[in-house]
């Protein structure tokens, strides 16, 4: 049967460190189970999957309008709901 190996211990003998200066192995950080950015509580995401030249064309769009996406996306949905006869309410 071999031998498991500590690579720590092996470097050390290598180098002639000592196995205490070698950095320990931390623990992660905990992380919150859910992070929300505040702009965005009681909000809900929307969204689809189209073609990478939708997505391009929105962007550029957005930069010659010196809008984002968001706010573009906003206004084509309130004129979604005009359209169907609802309030817009974005």
């Amino acid at each position: 049967m071999t031998e498991k190996l500590n690579l720590g211990a092996e470097l050390a003998k290598i180098y002639e460190w000592s196995e205490n200066a070698l950095p320990k192995a931390s623990e992660p950080e905990p992380v919150a189970d859910k992070t929300v950015v505040n702009s965005r509580e009681g909000k809900k995401m929307i969204a689809g999957h189209f073609n990478p030249e939708v997505s391009k064309q929105l962007k550029q769009l957005a930069l010659e309008k010196d809008s984002n996406v968001q706010a573009l996306l906003g206004e084509a949905i309130n004129d979604l709901f005009i359209k169907y006869g609802k309030l817009p309410i974005v």
